[in-house]
């Protein structure tokens, strides 16, 4: 996965949990002046807050790829990385009495808490009927006020979310299906000059 597929990944939890009503999503920061002007309220943002750094010390090989006929074609490595922080808001319009954030923010927690490491741990969805595999832990942290009523004014609510996850690379290579090897009499050169050997790799 990547950071983009982690947030996607969250983003389509929400969409698909009955008991959480968004209305617009967006995983960068908002820009009400531009593209944010057409947002459907509420509004839930996803960013990043931490670097996202791979831990060198846990890349394993976990399988192979292989060709139509079963050959090995190349290897398949999985790379831990560091626990991603996230930081979720929920906006909402200061004088719109229709929605109210710290309620928002109630059903947005118990939305994500059914995929909860410390809690159910179901696995995400991932667009396709299927699940989310290398998405390995998900925790709910604190969830606060964070209204800002400058200017037009908003109401807020901002979660904390710390996601970790994998990332598979393959190293593809074609299979050598022949190796043709030196046989008696093939060799070139003398005892002093020495021995060349040629390999045919087909």
């Amino acid at each position: 996965m990547t950071p983009q597929e982690v947030l996607d990944a969250i983003v389509r939890a929400l969409e698909q949990s009955p008991g959480f009503d968004g209305g617009s999503y967006a995983t960068e920061e908002l820009d009400p002046s531009g593209a944010g002007n057409r947002y459907e309220q509420p509004i839930v943002t996803l960013q990043p807050t931490s670097t996202v750094r791979a831990d060198q010390w846990n890349t394993d090989r976990v399988g192979y790829t292989t060709d139509d006929q079963g050959n090995r074609t190349g290897e398949i490595y999985e790379a831990t990385f560091d626990p991603m922080d996230v930081q979720a808001d929920i906006w909402v319009a200061a004088g719109n009495t229709q929605l109210d954030a710290t309620a928002l923010g109630g059903d947005f927690k118990r939305a994500l808490y059914r995929h909860d490491s410390q809690g159910p741990e179901k696995p995400f969805p991932d667009g396709d009927g299927g699940t989310v595999d290398d998405l390995k832990e998900f925790l709910i942290g604190e969830g606060r006020r964070q209204d800002d009523l400058a200017g037009p004014g908003v109401r807020r609510w901002r979660h904390d979310l710390t996601v970790a996850f994998t990332m598979r690379v393959t190293t593809d290579a074609e299979y050598v299906e022949v190796v043709g090897t030196p046989t008696s009499g093939t060799g070139t050169g003398d005892s002093e000059d020495g021995v060349a050997i040629e390999l045919t790799v087909s």
